[in-house]
């Protein structure tokens, strides 16, 4: 098998067709760069604060609506990632057939009305369905991000940008407690809701005034749309729409790639939905408290993506001086350490909570272990990135799916674990699955180049 930098689909549309590399997206000025990027990443953050601000006031929400299964807080907090599950297997081939910017714009309409549906629930199955359609409106800047950053960014630059679009959808998902949390307590959970739905307001009439198109094979086959055959239009719509799936049953990167940020997202979910009731039954904490427990893990994460970020750019930019060449697999050089960061954050937070340490000691846990899982992300997010190029919505849309799938199930099962075992044993057995993951960084380290669509 033989790998290209770009994609054969891509090629075969630029072949025949005078293209002015003045105007490409790459070329535009910095500023403009900056502010369709700096949109985006406010749109990924936005989501995920508009996910979270459920998570104080949960306990609550299952009280008025008069819900009784102990598993209900866990899913009302992680259900939105079902919304997640679906959106990307429509959203990646949309945006390789009709552009980022349109589908941009229909997240942010789509997040506003599903906030104020939240607002509004009478009930708690309206409020489920509400934050389902939240989070299908969440994944639509997730997906596209990666693919906007290709389209803009040249390799060796991606590095920091990827980081900090890495950072947003954690520390939005972070904040969010901490902001809902003080709404919750002084005006009650639907205040919070509706504060979001501001926000998202403002979102929305920046990207309007802001996002312009940034795809090429979006422009190209609008071009070729009006010349081209009804064949070759067909043609191009299947292979858009059949290319996640494709992805998802034929490459092992992809396959890999997904199982490993599967883990760090699992984890994750797994804390923002543990820290209200271990913190709130527990330690005895109030919302606004739970709240501002969510600072622990942000500042976590802000670490692991601005130092162990760094340190993989720094590692890559070496090798690549070295050679001469760059190579995707180098961006995995520091995803082993994370790994063992993981694992010993999830035991050191089980364990204190177990003994009933003092408060801060399971924050700390919290912290160290989205150190490690935001470094994985991260480190995965530039990888993919690098391998895909202008494919990569393909491939972020199935880690987004089987995080998704497996965020939603396997957060409700953790207080059924923490039941039967304890924090301690609970947290021993969910740090020893983490381990598992370790030899997936050499089965990735196999597939060298880059990728090319067949």
């Amino acid at each position: 098998m033989t790998f290209t930098p770009e994609a054969t689909e891509t090629q075969s549309l630029l072949e025949g067709q005078r293209t002015d590399h003045r105007k490409t997206p790459r070329s535009w000025s910095t500023p403009k760069k900056a502010a369709i990027l700096g949109v985006v990443s406010f749109a990924v953050f936005n989501d995920a604060v508009g996910t979270g601000v459920v998570t104080p006031g949960a306990t609550q929400i299952v009280r008025e609506f008069q819900t009784t299964n102990p598993a209900a807080t866990p899913f009302l907090i992680s259900v939105h990632v079902i919304g997640m599950a679906i959106g990307p297997l429509v959203v990646s081939p949309a945006s390789e057939l009709w552009g980022r910017a349109p589908l941009m714009h229909i997240s942010n309409l789509l997040f506003m009305a599903s906030l104020a549906m939240s607002a509004l629930s009478a009930n708690m199955t309206t409020l489920l369905v509400a934050r389902v359609i939240t989070g299908m409106a969440g994944c639509i800047p997730i997906v596209l991000e990666g693919g906007f950053i290709a389209d803009l960014v040249a390799a060796e630059k991606r590095g920091k940008i990827i980081a900090i679009w890495a950072l947003a959808p954690v520390s939005g998902s972070a904040i969010g407690p901490i902001v809902a949390g003080e709404l919750t307590l002084r005006f009650g959970w639907r205040t919070a809701f509706w504060a979001m739905f501001v926000v998202a307001s403002v979102q929305t009439i920046m990207a309007m005034f802001v996002l312009q198109e940034t795809s090429d094979p979006s422009v190209l086959r609008k071009h070729a749309k009006s010349e081209g055959s009804q064949s070759a239009r067909w043609d191009a719509f299947k292979t858009a729409f059949a290319r996640p799936v494709k992805l998802a049953t034929l490459s092992p990167v992809v396959i890999l790639s997904a199982l490993m940020m599967s883990m760090a997202y699992v984890v994750f979910y797994i804390l923002m939905s543990d820290l209200p009731v271990l913190f709130g039954d527990k330690y005895g904490f109030d919302s606004a408290q739970i709240g501002y427990s969510y600072i622990s893990p942000t500042l976590g994460a802000v670490f692991g993506f601005t130092l162990l970020g760094g340190l993989a750019d720094r590692v890559f930019q070496k090798r690549t001086l070295k050679r001469g060449m760059s190579k995707p697999q180098d961006r995995l050089a520091m995803i082993s350490f994370e790994v063992l960061l993981v694992a010993s954050g999830v035991l050191a937070y089980g364990w204190s909570a177990q003994a009933h340490m003092h408060w801060v000691v399971p924050l700390l846990g919290a912290n160290l272990t989205m150190i490690g899982a935001s470094g994985v992300v991260v480190s995965l997010q530039q990888y993919l990135t690098d391998y895909f190029g202008p494919h990569v919505p393909g491939a972020i849309a199935v880690c987004t799916v089987l995080r998704s799938v497996l965020g939603t199930v396997l957060p409700s099962t953790i207080p059924a674990l923490y039941g039967t075992l304890g924090y301690g044993w609970g947290s021993t057995v969910l740090a020893g699955a983490v381990l598992l993951f370790c030899p997936i960084v050499s089965l990735l380290n196999r597939y060298e180049g880059y990728y090319e669509d067949a």
